[in-house]
């Protein structure tokens, strides 16, 4: 039987973990005008074609890990990953959600699309949105272990300038970094492969429950390994891998376009 999504929800931990996400890039206090500054710059998607050296200087960290060539160092690495929700409380809106994308373009360059609306309440529709292109710094990722790499999102290129909004169709437009990017944090992020064990996932920052998180994007969940690979940055903003068939569905909980 082909796999179908179905409605799921987040824990409250989880958005809580979602708030923290978006107070991450700062509230947005300007409305977006075409010459919004800036220090990552606006462009469309068909702009960033191929992935230029970084002149970003070499941490001491990185000095530490293997570099390897990303994704050549995977086998099957999957080109696709995701992140999606729903209303925490039980008895909550059904049309409150978020989804988040990232696609891996197999030239070392990305994309990644964001949409939550659960910040609206019952007097006024708010929808956080981040569309952006980037590339892989030195197409290169950094082995910590046989499961566990990490790497750096370069030359991020928004739609829309982050912390910057518009009111537009009767409701509130934020716009906002992309899900699990942080720029203070260089835009680091950590990759777990399929064998990663879950138990090992846990760190000082985690409050979620990283199994309920596997089964909520229909996942296992229940194995002692992930089962797939995924992606990790700020604090738990957590994607999991999906097969192409499965990145042709339409995420669930999302309400239909007006």
């Amino acid at each position: 039987m082909k796999k179908t999504f179905t409605a799921v929800c987040l824990t409250a931990m989880a958005a809580a973990a979602l708030s923290a996400a978006l107070a991450g890039c700062g509230e947005p206090e300007n409305t977006a005008t075409p010459d919004s500054a800036s220090s990552e710059t606006s462009a469309t998607p068909d702009e960033i074609t191929t992935a230029p050296e970084s002149t970003e200087p070499s941490t001491g960290e990185d000095d530490k890990y293997e570099a390897m060539d990303f994704p050549d160092a995977f086998e099957d690495f999957p080109m696709h990953f995701v992140s999606h929700g729903g209303r925490p409380e039980d008895n909550g809106p059904s049309d409150y959600y978020y989804d988040a994308k990232i696609e891996f373009l197999g030239d070392g360059t990305m994309k990644g699309e964001f949409f939550t609306n659960l910040e609206s309440t019952d007097s006024e529709t708010i929808e956080n949105k981040s569309n952006w292109t980037a590339y892989i710094r030195d197409g290169k990722a950094y082995k910590v272990s046989d499961n566990e790499y990490y790497f750096y999102v370069d030359g991020v290129r928004y739609e829309q300038e982050p912390e910057t909004s518009e009111q537009t169709d009767g409701k509130t437009v934020k716009y906002v970094c992309g899900f699990g990017l942080d720029p203070e944090e260089n835009n680091k992020l950590h990759l777990f492969t399929p064998e990663m064990n879950i138990d090992d996932l846990k760190n000082d920052e985690s409050k979620m429950d990283m199994r309920q998180f596997l089964s909520m994007m229909l996942k296992d969940g229940e194995g002692e390994t992930l089962g797939c690979y995924m992606l990790r940055g700020r604090s738990d903003d957590c994607y999991v891998s999906i097969t192409d068939e499965e990145a042709k569905m339409e995420p669930p909980g999302q309400p239909p376009e007006q």
